[in-house]
């Protein structure tokens, strides 16, 4: 029998369903008993008619039910649920729209430097991997060749590429953000003599993208000079929402062999636009309503219930676990895989580990488990190195994991408790990427970290810096007071990555507590040592006033100690007295951060005269003193400590360019306005020119970072040409400045 004469068949005993259930099961069930009851003592002669009617009704029901059976297998095709269908790689939904970004890509492909990488952002269900899937078909041409990138796989991917060809090469890096391998790929890439081009994407471009950028100048350059394309929820400003949902519903209706369904209405949230994954799931929740015969196939609501709808019929394809004898119902089922949603697992043991796991699979024989995993390994196609597969698009599976774990409390202390590093970052990265669309997820994120602080915060560190800033709040939170010992929290604070300020107040919650938890009879080196870095961390929050009496607690017993044994602690008095300089001048306190700062400077300058390690931080205090000098109106006092900042500067960065450039770009700077404040602007000039050359290529290697410094020299540059009398120089740098602010704003 023909697809659509199954369908045919199937859709006829829906319908009859549909009448009968409205009958008994509705409100008219309820009446019929009624009657039925009233009559049977007088009216005996028509029961056996309405006996053979109920038990038609019962058969018809029946029918219907290995109907809807039907269609499920139908809609699975023996390829997994119909989440398959949405699946990127697939392609099944013609691409429409992004020519802009496509145009971009295309030049980015075929024009520039032999390497270059470029990174596409935006929140998940956008398009991101359609996006690359079509950038990659364009790539495609004799000798060339291009490549997903497979976790873990970073290191040789180029290679497994050129043992294919010596041609221009186009890797594809998807959750770019997540790969710790991502550095030795660029570094692979840097020492490739062809043509290579580098496409990452990412849900955003956070701390993570920060830190891969200052990992040496080298890869700086790689990346650096063009921003990331970020995707935008619409793909296009000709087509509404509901045009792409519409224009999707024929390609869904075809690759299930249905006839495509009458009209269908798509209400849309008001006032924004709706990633084209859901607009996606929309059109196929419409065609599998249709096919099971449901009324409301003609509209559909797009709103989080079209994920939670389309899982209900994804569930019912996992229900074929029946036939495998595997004890549990639909709800167990349901929970074993958002623990393999959430856990992941890369054989079978670990799959039975991760089902174990489920409450009502708890201590069930091993056996059974392994069962369970061979089910879980049954459902959809395992990934590189034999990792379970999982529910695709990533976003209906983090749907899954959110909604069974916030419905199951016990479920989810069961998946978050007494799980390795690799599974909690797993965990954590997948609630956090859904946190985007569910609160619920934030929430399960806070619980779990107050639950198992131990086990879960350097985890949750690492998925702040590389996912998602969000986490932060929760991990700070639970570091303020969830249940840890002191040594714990201590071997938490010293692995949080600093400077980071995606983790700021993170740092700041460990460093208090700590210090307000060490003992009354620790040592004055470790309280010293702790106060002075919990300054630093409030300080790092954009807390200096709550620094201020930290640091001050620290200098004091800096003092003391010093007096007892300077060689060893008079580097700490040092920098506890420069750390309380700067928190007074960012009080707006410049008298005061003076004297401590000259102190500082004193101290280090009689260190670095024995050892050179000190120099870089004599080199720091000397320019600080030179801005609180000018603050305080003593432009002629800042100017000798800013001129031998610069010296000193100018010879690190000599050494070690990556890094001390950046402090000699603002020393530079800075001399210049004192040079100017003196009346010395043909002094002020050479020095600003240098600033600003130096600032472009810091700022070409990292924009985020170093393009503010670049918009703040070039201003004074223009500000040393007018007093030169130079309007035309000076209109262009104060021009050049004015855009740089707009793109910073605008950006």
């Amino acid at each position: 029998m023909g697809s659509w004469v199954r369908v045919a068949a199937v859709l006829a005993a829906v319908a009859v369903l549909a009448v009968a259930g409205a009958w008994i099961g509705g409100v008219g069930g309820g009446v019929a008993g009624a009657v039925l009851g009233a009559f049977s003592g007088v009216v005996a002669g028509y029961v056996p008619g309405i006996r053979d009617k109920a038990r038609q009704v019962a058969a018809d029901r029946e029918a219907a039910r290995a109907g809807l059976r039907a269609v499920a297998e139908l809609l699975s095709g023996g390829e997994g649920g119909p989440s398959f269908l949405l699946r990127p790689d697939r392609g099944l939904v013609e691409f429409t729209g992004r020519g802009g970004e496509l145009a971009e890509m295309a030049a980015w492909c075929e024009s520039g430097p032999d390497k270059s990488v470029r990174l596409v952002t935006g929140p998940g269900g956008v398009g991101k991997t359609r996006l690359a899937l079509r950038v990659a078909e364009g790539w495609r041409a004799p000798g060339r060749v291009w490549l997903l990138v497979a976790s873990g796989r970073e290191a040789g991917a180029l290679a497994a590429a050129r043992g294919v060809t010596a041609g221009p090469v186009l890797l594809v890096v998807d959750y770019a953000e997540t790969r710790a391998g991502l550095g030795d790929l660029l570094r692979a890439v840097l020492e490739d003599r062809g043509r290579v081009r580098v496409l990452l994407l990412a849900r955003s471009a956070d701390e993570w993208w920060d830190r891969l950028v200052e990992e040496s100048a080298a890869v700086a350059g790689l990346l650096g000079g063009v921003g990331p394309v970020g995707l935008e929820a619409p793909i296009s400003g000709e087509l509404s929402d509901a045009q792409v949902a519409v224009a999707a519903v024929p390609f869904f209706a075809r690759a299930l062999g249905v006839e495509v369904p009458g009209p269908v209405v798509f209400d849309l949230p008001a006032g924004r636009r709706v990633p084209v994954l859901v607009l996606h799931a929309a059109a196929l929740v419409a065609v599998l309503r249709s096919a099971g015969g449901t009324a409301a196939a003609g509209r559909v609501a797009v709103t989080g219930q079209v994920l939670a709808e389309l899982l209900e019929h994804e569930a019912r394809y996992w229900r074929r676990a029946a036939a495998a004898g595997l004890t549990g119902d639909g709800r167990v089922l349901k929970a074993v895989v958002a623990a393999a949603v959430l856990l992941g697992a890369g054989g079978l043991d670990e799959a039975a580990a991760v089902a174990g796991r489920v409450p009502d699979l708890a201590g069930q024989p091993a056996g059974e488990l392994r069962g369970w995993a061979r089910w879980l390994y049954g459902l959809y196609p395992a990934g590189p190195g034999g990792q379970l597969g999982m529910v695709q698009p990533d976003l209906l599976a983090e749907a899954h994991a959110v909604a069974q774990l916030a419905a199951d409390p016990a479920l989810a202390r069961a998946c978050l408790r007494g799980i390795g590093d690799d599974q909690a970052d797993r965990a954590l990265t997948v609630l956090a990427r859904a946190w985007d669309l569910y609160q619920d997820a934030g929430t399960l994120i806070s619980a779990a970290l107050y639950d198992n602080l131990a086990g879960l915060a350097i985890p949750a560190a690492a998925v702040t810096v590389q996912s998602s800033a969000r986490v932060g709040g929760p991990l700070a939170a639970a570091l303020h007071d969830a249940p840890a010992p002191l040594g714990t929290l201590i071997r938490i604070e010293e692995a949080l990555p600093y400077p980071s300020v995606s983790l700021a107040r993170a740092a700041a919650a460990a460093t208090m507590r700590i210090l307000r938890e060490l003992p009354p009879d620790t040592d004055k080196q470790t309280a010293a040592r702790w106060a002075d870095r919990a300054g630093i961390m409030l300080a790092q929050a954009g807390r200096p006033a709550n620094a201020l009496p930290v640091t001050e607690q620290a200098v004091t017993m800096y003092r003391e100690l010093a007096a007892a044994n300077p060689d060893r602690y008079r580097p700490g008095l040092a920098n506890s007295l420069s750390n309380l300089g700067v928190w007074f001048a960012e009080l707006g306190r410049p008298a005061d951060a003076l004297p401590v700062t000259e102190e500082a400077v004193a101290i280090r300058r009689e260190l670095a005269a024995n050892q050179d390690r000190y120099r870089p931080d004599l080199a720091d205090s000397l320019s600080n003193l030179g801005v609180w000098f000018a603050e305080l109106g003593r432009p002629a006092d800042a100017l000798p400590a800013e001129q031998e900042a610069v010296t000193m500067h100018r010879e690190l960065a000599a050494a070690s360019p990556d890094r001390y450039r950046p402090g000699l770009a603002r020393s530079l700077s800075n001399l210049g306005v004192w040079f100017a404040e003196l009346g010395r602007p043909a002094d002020a000039l050479p020095v600003t020119e240098e600033a600003v050359t130096m600032h472009r290529e810091l700022a070409a290697a990292s924009p985020d970072r170093y393009r503010p410094g670049l918009a703040t020299s070039l201003s004074n540059l223009g500000n040393r040409f007018a007093e030169l009398g130079r309007d035309r120089e000076a209109a262009a740098a104060s021009a050049e400045a004015d855009r740089l602010r707009g793109s910073s704003a605008s950006g």
